[in-house]
């Protein structure tokens, strides 16, 4: 996924320009290959040794790491440029009864026993506003469960060792950028489905996924809807996409995105396309030795 960490990390300013290019890097290589190990992710001996030495350096900062994707999400809540919007589809019907502590559920299914809870702040809440937004704040915990999740067993995050505090809140800092764009492609094929492929993937990447899942060497003429290459990436990744499956969960994106990566990385190599930027490399080359 060549081009998206430089755009989302264009505020990044850590000293060094070299360092913010090894940023860029570090996190692209991480996303590709989400449930990869460092070694496995970065490709060979030296980008390995730079993603430790990355982590390793007293003068980077993790505050200036996450500082820079969260100018980026400033500036696309500004702009208005894509609107990710989170929807809970269950309506929350309830009451709050002055005999009893807590908010019970207001007509539940049939034979059910009504849902009893308390939900504890240490908040203010003085008004019904304060009320409605603690509950829209505590709408979101499944959310951010899931990037937790993704965080802990998606990017392996506690199998990494560092062996001291500083190199892991640096590797921390990495891997947030990493879990939020796994989330992010996860809720965007969900809730903008029609969303063009190319605006995730690379055209080698999504034209590599088509003609895989297609057994086909003809990729499609322009990129397929955003929810459907997801649901394909996922299938990659084992999801069946049975008639009651619902939308796939972002374990089997991660999972599909690793073998994505390579099936990409071999199309570079064998497609038609690739093969004529090839041949057109060599004959420059002769035109110029003669």
């Amino acid at each position: 996924m060549k081009g998206w960490a430089a755009s989302e990390l264009q505020f990044a300013d850590l000293g060094d320009v070299r360092r913010n290019k090894r940023l860029v890097r570090l996190v692209e290589d991480l996303a590709a290959q989400p449930n990869a190990s460092v070694p496995q992710a970065s490709g060979d001996l030296a980008a390995t040794q730079a993603a430790y030495d990355f982590w390793s350096s007293p003068h980077i900062k993790a505050e200036a790491i996450r500082q820079a994707h969260q100018s980026s999400t400033i500036e696309r809540v500004k702009q208005h440029s894509i609107v990710i919007a989170i929807q809970d589809t269950t309506e929350l019907n309830f009451s709050h009864h002055p005999s009893k502590k807590g908010t019970v559920e207001e007509n539940p299914p049939p034979g059910v026993k009504p849902v009893s809870w308390l939900l504890l702040t240490t908040l203010p809440v003085i008004c019904f506003e304060d009320v409605v937004q603690v509950l829209r704040w505590y709408s979101y915990r499944w959310l951010i469960e899931r990037y937790h999740y993704v965080l802990k067993s998606g990017c392996r995050l506690e199998q990494l060792q560092l062996e001291t505090g500083e190199r892991i809140q640096r590797a921390l800092a990495t891997y947030t950028i990493v879990a939020w764009r796994l989330l992010w492609i996860t809720y965007l094929a969900r809730y903008h489905p029609q969303t063009p492929a190319d605006t995730i993937l690379a055209t080698h990447e999504w034209q590599a996924l088509y003609c895989t899942i297609h057994k086909t060497p003809q990729p499609a003429v322009s990129p397929p809807n955003l929810n459907t290459c997801v649901r394909w990436i996922a299938q990659l990744g084992g999801f069946l996409g049975r008639k009651g499956d619902g939308e796939p969960g972002v374990k089997t994106i991660w999972q599909g995105l690793r073998r994505l990566h390579d099936i990409a990385q071999i199309w570079l190599l064998v497609s038609p396309t690739s093969t004529v930027a090839v041949k057109s490399s060599f004959v420059k080359k002769d035109a110029t030795n003669a």
